[in-house]
């Protein structure tokens, strides 16, 4: 495996903005010539949580996606901030975007969205144990909504969300419940 990695020759900041940058790394592949390849490296990291009331339906966040120029169901999700790990990153999105908290949390999967192109790595939780203690954020949140398991299969078999953390995290937990 160690004769596959790619040579980075050279690497150079092209593109700087608040949340990420671009760069051109110079690089060679065994047995290859070099060439430029072009990496988006976000500055932090992402989590996202499903969280999940005691009858087992899943609280989600609507909110505008300029974009996609659309409005999209999602779960709740953001950055991971400075010397946050992502779980309590999980836990802050989770009250900022929805006004619950909750008692329990658990790593559901960390995976890299667009592994050709970025760095970006998408942390993804599951919580329960949910309480109230305050209101959605609406600025950010036009609404939020819990949906059943029942509704959330038609809301992907009918394409209703195209946010590909929201997809990935709920692909991933229906498959793990799907004999609860």
């Amino acid at each position: 495996m160690s004769d596959a990695k790619w040579e980075t020759l050279a690497s150079e900041n092209v593109l700087e903005t608040p949340y990420y940058a671009i760069t051109r790394d110079r690089v060679r592949r065994p047995k290859g010539e070099p060439f430029d390849y072009f990496v988006m490296r976000p500055h932090r990291y992402a989590a996202g949580v499903i969280p999940i009331d005691e009858q087992g339906c899943v609280l989600l966040v609507h909110q505008w996606r300029h974009p996609a120029q659309t409005m999209q169901w999602e779960i709740p999700a953001g950055a991971v901030d400075g010397s946050e790990t992502p779980k309590l990153a999980a836990l802050r999105e989770l009250r900022e975007e929805t006004g619950y908290e909750a008692s329990v949390i658990k790593p559901l999967y960390a995976y890299h969205p667009s592994i050709g192109t970025s760095t970006q790595i998408f942390h993804l939780f599951v919580a329960r144990d949910l309480k109230q203690v305050g209101v959605h954020d609406p600025v950010e949140i036009h609404e939020t909504r819990f949906f059943d398991r029942a509704e959330l299969e038609t809301m992907i078999d009918n394409g209703q969300t195209a946010d590909g953390m929201t997809l990935t995290a709920l692909l991933l937990w229906l498959r793990k419940t799907k004999c609860d």
